[in-house]
């Protein structure tokens, strides 16, 4: 196995793992009892509503640490979602991932303390047009008045570090690019908000 194959497999568990444990967390309170208390619903139950075998979804969610990743289809993966009532990408996400939400919310936070962030802010929640690039030329330019962006270009870097900081900007620029501000409703006012969490995940992502 190569070092791309490895990351890959790394990635894949991560993401697997990630998804058993969320849909048995969302298991545990996706119900209400007689009382119109939060309840269990049971694997039996998700499968039927789901239109699963439950033979299949107990496969999915293995509680071993020796058993198989699970791998479900885009389409499974989506009907557990709707039954759950969870937004299908919160069950792909790995605790990391959710760090960076957090992480990207406070970063939010302190960079209405600095008056350039203020500005480009601003000029960000103001804007008409969101098209792919321009988001993504917004969201590094954010990221190194915040500091997630650093400058690749410094000739004293090692190569390591040269190349962490071009992935970061990479994974930035990517990460805010996916951001469907012109379909969906998403309106350009959340862009400030939504471009400090893309510097973080953008962090995060690089360092897979």
């Amino acid at each position: 196995m190569n070092q791309g194959e490895a990351l890959d497999s790394k990635l894949f568990e991560a993401v697997s793992r990630g998804f058993a444990d969320a849909v048995r967390r969302a298991l545990a309170v996706a119900s209400l009892d007689e009382a119109g208390e939060i309840d269990v619903l049971s694997q039996t139950e998700l499968a039927a509503r789901a239109s699963i075998a439950r033979s299949t979804l107990a496969k999915y969610l293995g509680t071993g640490p020796e058993d198989p990743a699970a791998n479900p289809t885009l389409d499974v993966i989506c009907r557990i979602a709707d039954v759950l009532g969870v937004p299908p990408a919160f069950l792909l996400m790995r605790p990391k991932d959710w760090s960076s939400i957090a992480g990207g919310a406070k970063h939010f936070i302190d960079a209405l303390q600095k008056s350039e962030a203020r500005h480009l802010l601003s000029n960000l929640g103001a804007s008409k047009g969101a098209g792919s690039r321009e988001v993504a030329k917004a969201a590094v330019a954010l990221g190194r008045v915040l500091g997630t962006v650093e400058d690749e270009n410094d000739r004293l870097l090692t190569d390591e570090i040269r190349d962490f900081r071009k992935a970061t900007k990479t994974s930035t620029a990517t990460v805010a690019a996916s951001i469907p501000f012109r379909h969906d409703g998403v309106s350009t006012t959340h862009l400030p908000v939504l471009l400090c969490l893309c510097g973080l995940v953008g962090v995060s992502t690089a360092r897979n």
